[in-house]
């Protein structure tokens, strides 16, 4: 078996040495994509989460709204609550002819499609 020369030693150590290192970047990378599809994951569920608070917080005033109607029954009072129904109708049915939500024939909404005409939701145009 021939002896290595120092040389020969050096250079096999610095070739082990980049082969750990590239093995070591190929993991990171790999991790790297990983915390990177969680964090996409995340972004899309706490825009979720602010819309449906942002709408449950629009029931809240339309709750009340009405609420103070019922009890009062002045018309200042029957015109913010109209007022607040509106702008919750419109929250949760953006764009009902564009860019909304349709429905079904069923009556069952369903994610607007680009380019089809909007038919209503039983009844509605």
């Amino acid at each position: 078996m021939p002896a290595l020369t120092v040389r020969k030693r050096i250079f096999g150590g610095f070739a082990v040495v980049l082969v750990l290192l590239a093995i070591l970047a190929g993991v990171a990378l790999h991790g790297m994509q990983s915390v990177s599809a969680g964090a996409t994951r995340t972004r899309a569920d706490s825009a979720q989460a602010a819309a449906a608070t942002e709408l449950a917080m629009q029931v809240r005033e339309a709750h009340a709204r009405v609420l103070q109607y019922v009890l009062s029954g002045t018309i200042d009072d029957q015109k913010a609550a109209q007022a607040s129904l509106a702008k919750l109708d419109a929250a949760i049915n953006p764009g009902r002819h564009r860019g909304g939500l349709r429905c079904t024939p069923a009556g069952k909404p369903i994610q607007w499609r680009r380019g089809r005409q909007h038919r209503g939701c039983r009844g509605q145009a």
